[in-house]
């Protein structure tokens, strides 16, 4: 695995605060708009596959496909809780809580893939140092 995953990770998270952030305090609408695509299509996706797998290589086709496809079905998740709480699905409510709930699983796969690298590093040695 390479630690460049960490740094996009961390980009992601950090996208997904800008967007929210673009979106409360109304920005220009091209901003708003080149913030949110990535938003709904690409972040939710990437983190959650970082999270669940943070050991697992993937082909560039595979990621990109479980990435859009896992950014596709949280977005709609997240779109319909919203619309059955009393607070009402709004353009606001819905880029708050897919940004802040995109950057907290970026914690958590920054997390869990740092140790995993941790650990990779600690066999390593252990098996250099065996030999």
């Amino acid at each position: 695995m390479r630690p460049e995953r960490l740094t996009m990770i961390i980009a992601a998270g950090t996208v997904a605060l800008l967007a929210t952030v673009a979106e409360i305090f109304g920005t220009p609408q091209a901003l708003r708009v080149a913030l949110g695509i990535p938003l709904v299509l690409l972040l939710p996706g990437y983190v959650t596959l970082c999270a669940v797998l943070p050991q697992r290589e993937l082909s560039l086709a595979e990621r990109a496909l479980a990435t859009l496809g896992g950014s596709l079905a949280i977005s709609t998740c997240v779109s319909v809780l919203l619309a059955a709480l009393p607070l009402g699905l709004s353009r606001v409510s819905g880029a708050t809580t897919l940004g802040i709930g995109t950057a907290a699983v970026a914690v958590y796969a920054w997390r869990r893939t740092r140790q995993f690298l941790v650990e990779q590093d600690d066999i390593r040695s252990l098996r250099h140092n065996q030999l």
